[in-house]
């Protein structure tokens, strides 16, 4: 591998995903509006509810799928 060669141009990035994170009731149901806005206005891929700590993550956690040309309108 070549360390030298920096990071991979975003052309060859095909998707991404992001963690959304709560902590209690309150904030479990900010990440459930937040779920649902993103579902109605993109193609994206909504990962399962884990309302307890799944390692390595110490919260608890949803993740967001996207192709690469959604990354930044989303």
């Amino acid at each position: 591998m070549n360390e030298k060669a920096g990071p991979r141009p975003l052309s060859e990035i095909a998707s991404y995903h992001a963690h959304i994170y709560y902590d209690g009731p309150a904030e479990r149901q900010h990440a459930e509006w937040l779920r649902l806005r993103i579902g109605e206005r993109f193609r994206v891929r909504l990962g399962n509810w884990r309302d307890e700590p799944v390692c390595p993550h110490e919260q608890a956690i949803y993740w967001v799928s996207f192709e690469g040309r959604t990354f930044q309108e989303l």
